[in-house]
């Protein structure tokens, strides 16, 4: 299989990713990112599962061998595929906080990596992503227990670590899903999909997008 995948030494991205939690890894091309766009530019607003059932192009980037490749450095085993999930988001600016605008962290597995792809240019405007390098090793109980933590505390307690994540579309990045992150609320539409990998699967395991998501219908 030709990959798509950005080009890296595996051991390099791994060791900042161990750091970190966070590694922006560059650009897809942008025939792919025009091709799966013409297939879901009609979805209303809403979270989508299975969408690698449906999506050439999102099963193509789950099995792309770079990929791959990354994975099992970091995993030292076969990564199993547990969510493969689009996010289509409107316009937040002004609606009360939930849940994903808010600090918090997830539990996927014994070890997991989310890899995102933003399918829209994302900039200060849109309901971009923020991550907090380093976090997952400096959650402690109190954290457990709240699950939420407030944005002054949080930027109290990691200050430069915050990191928004912003850029044109095809951009990829990948995450340590157990480090805080959460979604600034925006004026602009975004569209990002997302690969839930872990390295054993559980009774446990669960991503950003639960089963009460809604699949992405054939598109003919």
């Amino acid at each position: 299989m030709h990959s798509i995948h950005p080009r890296h030494k595996p051991n390099e991205v791994v060791t900042t990713f161990r750091s970190d939690g966070l590694v922006v890894l560059g650009k897809l091309p942008e025939q792919y990112i025009d091709n799966l766009r013409r297939k879901i530019d009609y979805l209303a607003w809403n979270g989508y599962r299975l969408v690698h059932e449906v999506a050439d192009e999102i099963f193509q980037l789950s099995q792309d061998p770079a990929l791959i490749s990354l994975l099992l450095t970091y995993f030292k085993r076969e990564p199993k595929l547990i969510k493969a999930s689009l996010f289509v988001t409107g316009p937040e600016t002004g609606l009360p906080d939930h849940n994903q605008n808010l600090f918090y962290f997830d539990y996927a597995g014994w070890e997991s990596l989310n890899v995102f792809v933003h399918l829209t240019d994302v900039n200060a405007q849109s309901s971009f992503y923020i991550y907090v390098k380093g976090s997952a090793q400096k959650i402690g109980l109190r954290d457990v227990i709240r699950h939420c933590v407030p944005s002054n505390e949080i930027n109290d307690r990691f200050n430069t670590s915050v990191t928004p994540i912003v850029g044109a579309a095809a951009t990829i990045f990948i995450e340590n899903a157990e480090g805080f992150h959460r979604r600034h609320k925006g004026s602009e539409c975004r569209l990002l999909s997302n690969l839930l990998y872990t390295s054993h699967g559980n009774l446990l395991s669960y991503g950003r997008a639960t089963d009460k998501g809604q699949s992405i219908s054939p598109v003919r």
